[in-house]
Formats: structure tokens, C-alpha cells, sequence
């Protein structure tokens, strides 16, 4: 493995990857370095429970014209269509849910609308005194933080109190339906990947872009080249996880400390059968603390496997990060117990995700924070000195906090990079 190339990749998550493919099918030396043993950074798989199962990024938003579902259709690759009407709600005592369907749809639209008028220093919560009082009035206070859990903090990853009124109206409009890849996402970066000089198990610590070469220091050894594209989470850059020389610009650090990181934790449960009706895609649970256990999908349709998914969102996700896996699991069969009934047998085995706690990811993907401009991403995207590049889904304003963003932002910086390339 030689040390130089014309461009250094940082990250061997799907922008990196992307960046990469497109640098080396223009002509250039490419080499990637990568701080996991693996593939993928947030978008990777667990095969603990059999079949693959997504850790980290799952969905496919908006397959029409999305280049990585192109990709998978290409090579064959099966997936599930995800129907959001397909849900069965539970309230806390495990009892279903009977509030009029009308008066849910019309309170998910009027928090869909909370952005409209609003500031960029008003957070979603400062804005909910805008609801209409007669929607608030047709539900209970249960069912609206479910509402506001599932449609806000989960789709986010962020607490109300954190995340920007405007960024209900951040990015675009994703055509299609969500789908989900059968085998995981893992056969799309094998794919990717397989022209690449990529180095696993190296962690970038440093990155000298002062002189005509960039200096990049990683596992105690120094990698030149003329450009680099970091692709690293935005977690990791407000850890400052790499230090830059020079320091970056206010424009860049600006973005990076006002633009937010949320927090989405996953809980695969593995059971010696499936006892959960099979006609219902996604069991919706009002637990009492917001965010905790809202959502588990059936993903015995993905696999084929007596599998439950569940999700812990935002402030909830963090409380549940720091139980132990047994006590987690335990939390969680609680709600599946209240749902389904006493009599539940124990999963056979689990998956645990905690994001928040994993020094290269720090946080599942980026949200825009209350006070922070959508802008701030192009700043973070912009060039340094036409050596030093940024990409990943927290760049990306068309699709923030999606695969298709990172993917994305990873042919933008590459495109950037030819355009000063000699």
C-alpha cells in the first residue's frame, strides 16, 4: 500500500464511498481511510441475530429517482415498502388507541406546519402554542407526545426543545415511498467499494493542509496527497476528534457548533416465534416518558425471522443509552408485555445500538438546532484553500440526515475536487 495519492478519502461511510468511486473513475489516485474495521461508518450491519439486520441507517426515503435504490435494483437487491397507515396504536395500559384517525391526521399536519412564520432562534417547542386549541382538545396529552414523539423527535432524532421550528421546512420533498433492503445496505458498499484502495482499522487524528501538499496522520503514519475530503460524522468534528492546521475558518467552526447532532437508538428483538399480528406493519406504544419504545416494525417481513424492532428517540434514546443491555432489553419487553400480553416468551437473542456513546459516530445524524441556519450546511460543504473538503449527510441541504444526502454530498466534493484538479 503506497502512503500518497492525489486525494485522500476520510471515511468509508457511503459518502466517502461515493466521493471516492467518482475521484478514481475521473482518473485519480485514491486512497481511503477508514477508523472502523469496517465498512459503511453509521450506514453498517449486524448478522448477530442470523440475518442481516441495518444498525445504523435502514430506510430508503423517497425511492423515485434516489440513486441508491437505482443501485440496489440494479444488482437485484429485494426490498420492503414501508406503509405508514399501516399501524396499529397502543395507549400505556396497553389498551388500543380509539381517538378519531381525523383528529390524529389533522394534529400531525398542524405540527408538520409549526416552521411556518417561525424564527431561526424558535425551537419546535416554542412554536406549539400556534397548534390550534380545538385539535389539542380532541386528544390527550398521551396521544399528543406520541404525536409529537413519531413525528418530530423521531424523524429527527432530536428533542422539541432542541430542534429549530425552521427545520420542518429544511430539504425536499423525497418522491416515493420508504423502503427497506432486504440484505441490508451491506451489498451496496461491497459494491462500491470493491475498486477502492481503502485502509480499515486507521484513525485519522490529524490533517496539515497548510502547505502545497495535505498531510494526513493516522495509526502513526503520515499520508500525502494534494486533497482531502473528510467525510467523518459531524459528531466527530464538534469533539474536534481531528485537529486541523490550520484552524478552520469561523464560517466552517460556526456550523459545526450551531448545527445539531440527535440521537436514535435501535433494540432488535430476536423471539422463538412470532406471536405479533402479521397484517400490521409498525405497533405504536404511548409510553409515559416521550420518545422511549414509540415504534416497533415488524421486521419479520424484511427477514423472514420472528423479529421486533424498536426504537428510543432523542432525550429518551440518551436515558436508555447508559442501562446495561439485560436491563434494556427487560425496559423494553415491559411495553411489549403491556401491548401484547403477560405470557410473552423471552427473546432468544438482541441487538443494542447506543450512538451517542461511539467515539467515531458520536450522535446518529445531524438536525437543524434552534438558532442554527439551514446555510450553515453549504458553509460546512465549502472548500478550504482548494485542498480540504467536507462531505457527509450533515452537508447536504437538499436531503440532510439521509443516505441519499451522504451519498449525495460525496459526488459534490468529488465534483469539487476535479474542478480544481490539474
Amino acid at each position: 500500500m503506497v502512503a500518497d495519492a492525489d486525494v485522500i478519502v476520510v471515511g468509508a461511510g457511503l459518502a466517502g464511498l461515493a466521493a471516492a468511486v467518482r475521484l478514481q473513475d475521473a482518473g485519480k489516485q485514491v486512497l481511503v481511510i477508514e477508523a472502523r474495521g469496517e465498512l459503511g461508518g453509521r450506514t453498517r450491519a449486524s448478522s448477530a441475530l442470523g440475518p442481516p439486520l441495518d444498525i445504523g441507517a435502514s430506510w430508503l426515503h423517497g425511492i423515485k429517482d434516489h440513486p441508491l435504490y437505482d443501485l440496489a435494483a440494479e444488482q437485484g437487491l429485494e426490498t420492503v415498502k414501508t406503509n405508514y397507515d399501516s399501524v396499529v396504536l397502543f395507549r400505556a395500559d396497553g389498551s388500543p388507541e380509539t381517538a378519531p384517525g381525523d383528529s390524529m391526521d389533522a394534529f400531525e399536519a398542524a405540527l408538520e406546519a409549526l416552521g411556518d412564520g417561525a424564527s431561526r432562534h424558535d425551537s419546535v417547542a416554542d412554536r406549539l402554542h400556534s397548534l390550534p386549541q380545538r385539535l389539542a382538545r380532541e386528544l390527550p396529552a398521551s396521544l399528543r407526545d406520541y404525536l409529537v414523539s413519531t413525528v418530530l423527535e423521531e424523524e429527527y432524532a432530536a428533542d422539541i426543545s432542541e430542534l429549530a421550528a425552521r427545520a420542518l421546512e429544511e430539504g425536499r420533498d423525497m418522491r416515493g415511498a420508504d423502503a427497506i433492503l432486504c440484505g441490508s445496505y451491506t451489498p451496496l458498499l461491497a459494491t462500491l467499494a470493491k475498486p477502492l484502495d481503502i485502509l480499515l482499522n486507521t484513525l485519522v487524528t490529524s490533517i496539515d493542509y497548510s502547505g502545497e501538499e495535505v498531510q494526513v496522520s493516522a495509526a502513526g503514519t503520515h499520508y500525502r496527497a494534494r486533497q482531502v475530503v473528510v467525510t467523518v460524522p459531524l459528531g466527530v468534528l464538534k469533539k474536534k476528534r481531528i485537529s486541523f492546521r490550520p484552524a478552520l475558518d469561523k464560517a466552517h467552526q460556526r456550523a459545526i457548533d450551531q448545527l445539531g447532532v440527535g440521537l436514535l437508538n435501535k433494540l432488535f428483538l430476536r423471539f422463538p416465534h412470532r406471536f405479533w399480528n402479521t397484517g400490521t406493519q409498525v405497533f405504536g406504544y404511548q409510553h409515559p416518558h416521550r420518545g422511549r419504545w414509540l415504534s416497533w416494525y415488524d421486521y419479520s417481513a424484511v427477514t423472514g425471522e420472528p423479529i421486533l424492532l424498536g426504537f428510543c428517540a432523542a432525550n429518551a434514546a440518551a436515558d436508555v443509552e447508559v442501562l446495561d443491555d439485560s436491563d434494556t432489553v427487560e425496559d423494553a419487553m415491559q411495553c411489549l408485555r403491556k401491548i401484547f400480553g403477560a405470557d410473552l416468551p423471552p427473546p432468544s437473542a438482541h441487538i443494542v445500538t447506543r450512538w451517542g456513546q461511539d467515539p467515531l459516530a458520536d450522535g446518529a445524524y445531524s438536525f437543524l438546532q434552534a438558532g442554527a441556519k439551514p446555510k450553515m450546511r453549504r458553509a460546512l460543504a465549502e472548500p478550504l484553500r482548494d485542498r480540504l473538503y467536507f462531505a457527509g449527510e450533515a452537508t447536504d441541504r437538499r436531503y440532510p440526515a439521509t443516505t441519499q444526502g451522504a451519498y449525495r454530498s460525496g459526488i459534490k466534493a468529488a465534483e469539487a475536487v476535479l474542478d480544481v484538479s490539474v
